[in-house]
């Protein structure tokens, strides 16, 4: 996409105001995102508490959701560029519609789940830096993802019986089994 430019801006992008309220909302995006990181960066004292299974984990987690994304990312770019017409149902997206969605939130929320246990006892830096994987969670899968992808995905493929096929047995985000 960024190749050709991104096409949620196409009608925005010539009017300023419009536009810059856009970015100002992707740099709120942002930061909400990263709030996690700054909370732990903006602790007083030094965090000393020891390495555990919670870091391990949520490092694994971390690197699991940025795999997907790179994988997903990358067999529907090959996809593409091989030809193929219609949409993807192999590889990775065999097994989520949206994989690269997914890949995103695990990688968010998992990096939140690190962060945590260094933000000390006080609850409210806690429960502020959930705010970043429930935000990122909640704009992919019902504002900005999810639903448009699938209004863009029904318009172009709602007639094709195979894609209603792959849509009623494939499952929406969390990579799992194809229903039988």
């Amino acid at each position: 996409a960024w190749q050709n430019g991104d096409s949620r801006f196409d009608k925005v992008k010539h009017n300023p105001k419009v536009f810059l309220a856009y970015w100002m909302v992707q740099g709120v995006w942002c930061s909400i995102t990263a709030l996690p990181v700054y909370l732990q960066l903006s602790q007083a004292r030094k965090d000393r508490t020891p390495l555990g299974a919670a870091d391990y984990l949520s490092w694994a987690g971390w690197l699991a959701g940025f795999a997907l994304e790179v994988v997903a990312d990358a067999q529907k770019s090959a996809w593409k560029a091989a030809g193929h017409k219609g949409f993807i149902g192999s590889g990775v997206w065999k097994y989520s519609q949206h994989p690269n969605y997914f890949g995103e939130m695990l990688l968010w929320a998992s990096l939140c789940i690190s962060c945590l246990r260094g933000l000390g006892t006080e609850l409210k830096p806690k429960l502020l830096a959930l705010a970043s994987p429930a935000f990122v969670c909640y704009l992919l899968r019902y504002v900005s993802g999810v639903p448009l992808l699938q209004k863009a995905s029904m318009k172009k493929y709602g007639s094709d019986p195979k894609y209603l096929d792959y849509i009623a047995r494939t499952s929406l985000l969390l990579p799992w089994f194809p229903k039988l």
